[in-house]
């Protein structure tokens, strides 16, 4: 009996290639690693073998950063890398990652709020809306 469920890969260190026996309407890839531009060849890489594909690498909530740091997570976009329409159209959406190593009590809520709404704000609004002002706004 088949099932319609998909399995999500998370894709770290090993590349995906040719060879790579996950079956393409059942495997969504996640690309989490390459925080600063490795992202993009990977999305290009997974995309062009025919993945669906999440990206969550930009959106490390975890990291250690000082000040007001939820621009360089809102400017993540997921579709810019170097692909065709094809591959574009394979990537299904995004996720926000919060490891637990630094994480306790008293800085869950920082750590993650209003960083998670900036990643939110990304990924439901359509790609040429980036005007930082009004996301501060409604922030």
């Amino acid at each position: 009996h088949q099932h319609p469920f998909k399995s999500i890969v998370w894709q770290w260190q090993k590349k995906i290639n040719s060879s790579t026996n996950l079956p393409r309407d059942k495997a969504i890839m996640t690309i989490w690693k390459g925080y600063i531009k490795g992202w993009k060849n990977e999305m290009a890489e997974v995309t062009a073998q025919g993945y669906n594909t999440i990206l969550a690498s930009c959106w490390y909530l975890d990291l250690i950063s000082y000040g007001i740091d939820w621009p360089k997570f809102y400017t993540c976009e997921p579709y810019d890398f170097e692909g065709t329409d094809q591959q574009k159209s394979l990537i299904i959406g995004g996720e926000v990652t919060l490891w637990s190593e630094y994480m306790d009590n008293t800085n869950l809520i920082p750590r993650a709020w209003p960083r998670a709404s900036v990643v939110a704000e990304r990924l439901w609004s359509p790609r040429d809306v980036t005007d930082m002002a009004s996301v501060q706004e409604r922030l």
